[in-house]
């Protein structure tokens, strides 16, 4: 490709003084198009001169790729990918404008969507901009599956991308619930939030959303001894309550007023709060034992001395017991609170 040719031959000038031709299409330069897949060969010749091994190059023409760029992804059972940032990676950008498409191989244990709030399907297509290399998708999880699944991505022009979803058995925990509390403490308010557990299930490994398209999850959360500390939501104060995580949250509600639960200590002792969801593995994390004290006694003043306070005057008055002095005061506090009253 030159300037005033596009084909094969082509010519270029190496002008007087100069020993290479010009390095752009531009200033009068060539330029290799490559169009489709294959091997060509190059070669440069001037009348007279010998054209050299460097003279000659072959070239190979293949496709550029398509790659799934964070590569295997697990999730859990009837939620879906924590981010909308999962993405295909193009191997080029002056493509011209191209639809990927991204293609789960079990629509019955893995959904694919261009984002977190629309309800996943078989497969996507993404329309990719000229000059951009990014197609973005969310997996999801189906309720009550788990296994491996495929991932295909394919545009025309590119080869196929592949990829790997594990869906695994979806988990629960709580956070933000205090371990030890007082009698006179304020209600504690916690939270309970789920994804894919660790290999021990003592926790989450990564909290995920409930994906689109979800009712959301019932949660249920109990105190094992209602009379050390009761669950305290809108409807309902007891042993046990209920609270939902609806589709797009990893997590329910962190207080009582937008929906979620708190801890009310009542008396001395201990009792374990725990939380359950239907399908999930409770973690060890999503059961928590809370120790609650008495209320520390106010601390009292020193003992008023009944040492007689001295009034004497120089007209010789008498003394008051402190204790007269003390009951007159609360007397006068109280007729004062009354008046305000």
């Amino acid at each position: 490709m030159t300037t005033a040719t596009t084909g094969s031959p082509v010519s270029v000038t190496i002008p007087v003084g100069g020993y290479q031709s010009h390095s752009t299409v531009a200033t009068g330069g060539v330029a290799f198009d490559p169009l489709t897949t294959g091997t060509t060969i190059v070669t440069a010749s001037i009348p007279g001169f010998i054209t050299t091994d460097a003279g000659s190059k072959t070239i190979e023409v293949s496709a550029p790729e398509l790659s799934f760029y964070y590569g295997d992804e697990t999730v859990g059972a009837g939620l879906m990918s924590r981010y909308d940032n999962r993405l295909v990676r193009l191997g080029a950008t002056a493509h011209g404008g191209v639809t990927v498409r991204i293609e789960s191989s079990n629509s019955s244990v893995a959904l694919v969507s261009p984002d977190g709030g629309t309800v996943g399907t078989e497969f996507i297509d993404v329309y990719v901009p000229d000059g951009e290399q990014n197609a973005f998708y969310v997996v999801h999880g189906v309720e009550g599956a788990t296994g491996s699944v495929s991932l295909t991505a394919s545009a025309p022009g590119f080869i196929d991308g592949a990829g790997t979803v594990n869906v695994v058995q979806s988990a629960v925990r709580i956070q933000g619930l205090s371990t030890n509390t007082t009698t006179l403490s304020a209600d504690n308010p916690f939270y309970l939030e789920v994804g894919v557990p660790n290999a021990g299930n003592t926790n989450l490994s990564s909290d995920q959303r409930v994906r689109a398209g979800s009712p959301g999850l019932i949660a249920t959360v109990s105190s094992s001894d209602v009379a050390v500390g009761q669950l305290v939501t809108i409807p309902l104060t007891g042993a046990m309550v209920t609270v939902q995580i609806p589709a797009g949250a990893a997590r329910s509600a962190t207080t009582v007023a937008t929906g979620g639960v708190a801890f009310d200590p009542l008396t001395s002792g201990s009792t374990t709060v725990e939380t359950s969801i239907s399908g999930f593995i409770t973690t060890a994390a999503g059961s928590v034992s809370v120790t609650v004290t008495e209320a520390p006694e106010i601390a009292s003043g020193p003992p008023i001395s009944k040492t007689p306070i001295s009034t004497a005057s120089d007209d010789g008055g008498g003394a008051i017991d402190p204790l007269i002095l003390v009951g007159a005061l609360l007397l006068l506090i109280v007729n004062i609170n009354r008046r305000r009253a």
